[in-house]
């Protein structure tokens, strides 16, 4: 199967979230009354080798663990949210994102999106045409890139559902100059600013290697637009 790329990573995720709840359920059993001698046992496992700090977890290689049930791991583990990254679906057609997408992520939402756990969607393709069918995903955030005018996502998206993005990270953020920051964000605050679900952002990961006074001018130019 395909376990030597995206699977890897999904391993890693699980991984994490299982040493989390590792850490979190030790913590527990150290703070609850129990017997003094079991207790110490909890306590002495911090000093042993890794076979005996954190759970094991082991999932078959052909019918492994599912998305939904890492995204599960991690709201067991005290996590407030995740972000589900699909800007590939960016690529599709309306009627491809619908059959190969939208219903995949809908999936994890239903399983582990309530009021104490969020799921933000992101992508940063151009989903102009795809709105109509992402929005029917039904998660409390969206995030979109720069590759789209962010106020078309906002005429779309229900009010209810928080919209972030979407200065270029590469092009302004990294290659920008801070003049070029704030001119750029307080012209996006400007047209968007009056939608009350905007949150304004980066479009995507900030990349390594940003000025670091190009990214305290963003947060400037918010305080400035704000401020007003």
């Amino acid at each position: 199967p395909s376990r030597m790329n995206i699977g890897q990573v999904l391993e890693m995720h699980l991984g994490y979230a299982y040493r989390c709840l590792s850490l979190k359920t030790r913590e527990q059993l150290e703070n609850t009354i129990i017997d003094d001698n079991f207790r110490q046992n909890i306590i002495d496992a911090k000093s042993k080798a890794r076979e005996g700090r954190f759970i094991k977890l082991a999932t078959p290689v052909f019918d492994g663990a599912q998305d939904e049930d890492i995204k599960l791991a991690f709201k067991e583990a005290g996590a407030n949210g995740i972000t589900i990254a699909e800007p590939a679906a960016g690529l599709l057609s309306p009627p491809l994102i619908k059959e190969f997408s939208t219903p995949y992520v809908q999936r994890i939402r239903d399983a582990v999106e309530d009021e104490n756990f969020m799921i933000m969607y992101h992508n940063c393709g151009n989903v102009v045409p795809l709105l109509d069918n992402i929005k029917e995903i039904g998660t409390g955030a969206y995030s979109f890139g720069n590759a789209i005018d962010i106020e078309e996502t906002l005429k779309v998206i229900p009010e209810d559902a928080v919209v972030i993005g979407n200065i270029d990270p590469a092009g302004t953020f990294r290659n920008g100059t801070p003049e070029k920051i704030r001119k750029e964000t307080l012209e996006l605050l400007e047209r968007c600013g009056k939608y009350k679900n905007f949150v304004i952002a980066s479009g995507c990961d900030i990349p390594p290697m940003t000025p670091l006074e190009n990214i305290q001018a963003f947060f400037d130019a918010v305080d400035e637009f704000y401020q007003r």
